[in-house]
C-alpha cells in the first residue's frame, strides 16, 4: 500500500486499513491524546486517539524518520544487546 492511497480515503477506511495492514510500533502522550504509532508498508501512521472524548481525532502519516524520533527513547533494545 502506497501513503498516498491511504492519504485519501475516509477516516474509517483509514481505521480499518490500520487494523488490518498496521503493525503497532509505540506510543506517547500529547497533550490530550494518545498518540499510537502504526508502520503500514513503507510509511507511518500516527493515531491522534482523543482519550477525554473517547474517540480518534485525526490520523496524520509519514515517510520521514525524523518524525520517529519522540517514540526512540520508548523502544527497548536490550534483548539485542546481546548480539552486538
Amino acid at each position: 500500500m502506497l501513503l498516498q492511497e491511504f492519504k485519501y480515503e475516509t477516516k474509517q477506511a483509514k481505521k480499518k486499513m490500520i487494523l488490518d495492514y498496521g503493525v503497532y510500533v509505540a506510543n506517547r502522550l500529547k497533550d490530550q491524546y494518545i498518540l499510537l504509532l502504526y508502520q503500514i508498508d513503507s510509511f507511518y501512521a500516527e493515531v491522534y486517539y482523543d482519550y477525554q472524548e473517547e474517540q480518534i481525532g485525526y490520523i496524520k502519516t509519514f515517510h520521514s524518520t525524523e518524525e520517529l524520533k519522540p517514540y526512540l527513547n520508548k523502544i527497548d533494545i536490550s534483548p539485542l544487546l546481546p548480539f552486538c
